[in-house]
């Protein structure tokens, strides 16, 4: 008799404890989507070239350089990003470079 109790007692242990690692775990995941994260690249080019440009506010040619490098390194990085096709990396380029 006592076997028995300590037998049923080990088995509902172990049923809660595989419950809970099944459901316990059952957290949910926030995806973003496909324009959500094209728009998220983007704002980090416009903030890169912000902060660039606050560099050499005064010197025009300097500010010229900064951004044609950053250009050129936004360019390179975004034709190897999965996201973007080249119309949409020559759009970003385009804006990018509109910005002052």
């Amino acid at each position: 008799m006592d076997t028995t109790i300590i037998y049923t007692l080990i088995g509902l242990l172990l049923v809660a404890v595989i419950s809970f690692f099944i459901f316990g775990k059952n957290v949910t995941k926030i995806v973003k989507t496909k324009e959500e994260k094209k728009e998220e690249i983007k704002d980090g080019y416009r903030q890169q070239l912000r902060i660039a440009l606050l560099e050499a506010t005064d010197d025009k040619k300097q500010r010229v350089v900064i951004k044609k490098e950053l250009l050129r390194r936004c360019s390179a990085e975004l034709s190897l990003n999965i996201f973007f096709d080249a119309g949409e990396i020559r759009e970003i380029i385009l804006e990018l470079s509109r910005m002052d």
